[in-house]
């Protein structure tokens, strides 16, 4: 079975798309996307402070992460 494509925002981010620009020269974004959100309200400040944390460097994750 093959592997899940890259996302192109996490390519752009961690440079593959200068490595392999003719892999990633026709791709597009997937459409209707909704960002990741705020984070959960029952969650610690701990908690949220991880959510902020890791929703800033990996500006991919969306909505469909949240679980």
């Amino acid at each position: 079975m093959a592997r899940p494509r890259l996302p192109q925002a996490k390519a752009e981010a961690s440079g593959a798309v200068l490595k392999n620009a003719g892999r990633f020269k026709g791709r597009k974004a997937p459409k209707r996307t909704r960002p990741l959100g705020e984070p959960y309200v029952k969650m610690t400040d701990a908690e949220k402070a991880a959510w902020a944390e890791l929703a800033g460097d990996m500006p991919w994750l969306r909505s469909a992460y949240r679980a």
